[in-house]
């Protein structure tokens, strides 16, 4: 790599890992924790499995596609 392109992937690295930090800083964690749902309540467990088909019908759709 050449030195121009490393110093500037440095320099996106360094202002993500800030914003990422400052981010981090404001949000009270134990207050957000406590607007999730129970991780075995119904609406989680319909959401994965909408989810899970979603990813099953692309996953036989891409491999149609490709057989072709």
């Amino acid at each position: 790599m050449r030195p121009r392109t490393l110093a500037l992937f440095g320099l996106k690295l360094a202002i993500s890992a800030g914003a990422l930090w400052y981010v981090s800083r404001q949000i009270d964690f134990t207050t957000l924790a406590n607007h999730f749902p129970d991780p075995l309540s119904w609406q989680v467990l319909a959401a994965e499995a909408c989810f899970l088909a979603a990813l099953l019908i692309s996953v036989f759709r891409w491999q149609l596609i490709l057989r072709w």
